[in-house]
């Protein structure tokens, strides 16, 4: 049997034993000297860290598994439609539909970052259609983005004896920006072009 002690605070009692205090209408305390209480709440903190960052890693590492789940679908769709682009120009009856699955073959190699494939698709182009504004002026801008400038530079002249003198706006603006790409090329400079620049 436990010798409890009872004592008088004020208007409130208590009763204690070696291990516990308890005073009427407080909850119950464990008594502990300053040593084992500051290794006590330095204990509970860690383990309150330790869980707050085993959760945060669990989300982050959640996150990062839906991310490259989402990278990967993505590449797959991508995948599929580069497989559907080819077996259409395989299949296609005349120039012209070849040409567009070729066209939209390229896109989708630019769309997996795949230069070199979209850069010999855009070239297939141009061996049916060699004034194809779009395999010029796309080729154009991949090798004024890479700072090839003899190829750069080809493109972009070709481009521009295509595109030739334009009555619509809009033609005339991307005419502007192949010739201002052009002479960037030309200069050594290849600085990207600010469309804000066309009045």
């Amino acid at each position: 049997m436990k010798y409890l002690r009872r004592k008088n605070h004020g208007d409130k009692s208590s009763v204690t034993d070696k291990h516990t205090s308890v005073v009427t209408g407080a909850p119950k305390r464990i008594k502990m000297n300053r040593s084992k209480r500051k290794t006590f709440v330095v204990a509970l903190v860690t383990i309150l860290l330790i869980s707050a960052s085993g959760l945060s890693a669990y989300h982050l590492t959640r996150k990062e598994k839906n991310s490259n789940e989402q990278a990967q679908a993505e590449a797959n769709s991508n995948e599929r439609q580069i497989r559907l682009n080819k077996e259409r120009a395989d299949a296609a009856g005349s120039n012209e539909e070849k040409i567009a699955a070729l066209l939209g073959l390229a896109a989708d190699y630019m769309l997996l970052e795949d230069e070199e494939g979209s850069i010999n698709t855009y070239k297939q182009v141009l061996e049916l259609d060699p004034n194809n504004e779009a395999a010029l002026g796309s080729l154009a801008n991949i090798y004024y983005e890479r700072k090839d400038k003899p190829n750069a530079e080809l493109y972009l002249t070709r481009v521009i004896d295509v595109i030739g003198e334009a009555s619509d706006p809009r033609v005339a603006n991307t005419l502007t920006m192949y010739e201002t790409m052009l002479t960037n090329t030309r200069n050594g400079s290849f600085e990207p072009y600010d469309s804000g620049e066309v009045a």
